[in-house]
């Protein structure tokens, strides 16, 4: 059963303040950090924080970042802890980048991308991020705010040629600011496409994958691009993020691993009707 959770805000939000890519003067530099461990789980998520038995320890009693030490201990560490790690939790597969001082210092794969041909994941194989793909909506959103072409704070209606939501006194009202944050009071009801609007935008907190869509359209209406050409243009490209992409281009597609189906009963439900349809149409064939 999926769950909805709302927060209600009893006090004006905090300014949000988006991200800044382009430095000032001659050394324009921009860093961004993004850490990807894909985790491909039978059917669940499990987390937890761990530590190497040979991590330091802070003054909190929490593990410390091992930043003073060589990087070939730190890294033969998290090889055998990983190693021992995926057979303990069943893990078929995973990929690891270490960075350090903003460059990636050791990225490694371990385990299968494909538990059926046993195709083995590599430092370049890519994962599926389902809604982590928001974020990546979200700036590519707030560069354009940063260009002067959407409002953070404005109503996104007024940015549009053609109107998303129906009219109404808080669908006009939404920014993107509200979108982005998960508090515009779309919901996210993505099987009917509900643009109802639940409550006051900004009033409450409800993950919302309507929101997301709205967003969507905005980015489009203004750049006259689609999401994946936006995106590409204003985060992929600047960012050096080749291998990443809204849509399954052939390039990404031959580096892709693979969901992993460990049980036996799902299988069967998805199977058996496949399987009795598959047959039924033969014997048709046959008879006609």
């Amino acid at each position: 059963m999926k769950t909805s959770h709302r927060l209600r805000v009893d006090r004006p939000e905090p300014a949000m303040q988006h991200p800044r890519l382009w430095g000032n003067g001659g050394n324009r530099r921009h860093c961004l950090l993004l850490v990807w461990i894909s985790l491909l789980l039978p059917w669940r998520l499990e987390c937890e924080v761990v530590a190497s038995p040979r991590a330091q320890r802070s003054t909190s009693g929490g593990a410390a970042l091992r930043v003073g030490e060589e990087p070939e201990q730190v890294i033969a560490d998290l090889r055998r802890y990983i190693r021992d790690d995926m057979s303990r939790r069943g893990v078929p597969g995973l990929a690891i980048a270490l960075v350090r001082e903003g460059a990636i210092i050791w990225s490694e794969g371990f385990g299968v991308a494909n538990s059926l041909s046993g195709r083995p994941v590599t430092e370049e194989s890519v994962f599926e991020v389902a809604s982590i793909s928001k974020v990546v909506t979200a700036y590519t959103a707030l560069r354009l705010v940063q260009q002067g072409r959407l409002s953070l704070d404005q109503p996104v209606r007024r940015s549009l040629s053609k109107a998303w939501l129906p009219a109404s006194d808080r669908g006009d009202r939404i920014t993107v600011r509200h979108l982005a944050s998960h508090s515009s009071g779309l919901t996210d009801n993505l099987l009917l496409l509900d643009k109802g609007v639940v409550f006051e935008p900004g009033s409450e907190f409800l993950y919302s994958g309507n929101g997301f869509l709205y967003l969507q359209e905005a980015i489009e209406q203004v750049t006259g691009e689609s999401l994946e050409e936006a995106s590409k243009r204003l985060v992929f490209d600047p960012l050096g993020m080749s291998s990443s992409s809204f849509v399954n281009r052939d390039s990404v597609w031959r580096k892709m691993a693979n969901g992993h189906l460990t049980y036996q009963l799902p299988t069967l439900i998805f199977l058996v009707p496949f399987l009795a349809g598959l047959v039924f149409c033969m014997a048709a064939a046959k008879i006609g």
